[in-house]
């Protein structure tokens, strides 16, 4: 039960990437017009806010990268399980071939009857 708690909260987590990269994209960028300024003073500002600015922005892209929204984290968790049982089952790994096996089955009936009617 904790761990779908977690996997609700990851939305969030997406949230906070997206406004870390907002935030630091307007600071980054901010930086790199107020640098071209050649006053020293301004220089030496627009470089500190610029080397904390781009960290945090590659920050926020990666987790907005490689960190699952809720959904993708439920479809992760939910099939991950699944598949490893299916590959653990005997009975469930032969499943497949049995419904292969069914809807030829019935295939073959349908044609028939198609077959029959049209006679």
């Amino acid at each position: 039960m904790s761990e779908i708690y977690w996997i609700t909260r990851l939305d969030y987590i997406e949230g906070i990437a997206i406004a870390i990269i907002v935030i630091a994209g307007l600071f980054t960028f901010g930086a790199l017009f107020a640098i071209c300024d050649r006053e020293e003073d301004t220089f030496k500002k627009c470089c500190h806010i610029f080397k904390y600015s781009v960290p945090s922005l590659l920050l926020g892209i990666f987790l907005l990268c490689f960190v699952p929204n809720t959904k993708e984290a439920m479809l992760i968790y939910g099939v991950g399980g699944t598949i490893d049982y299916i590959k653990s089952n005997d009975k469930a790994k032969q499943l497949p071939d049995k419904c292969i096996d069914a809807l030829t089955r019935y295939v073959d009936s349908i044609e028939k009857e198609n077959t029959e009617s049209k006679k």
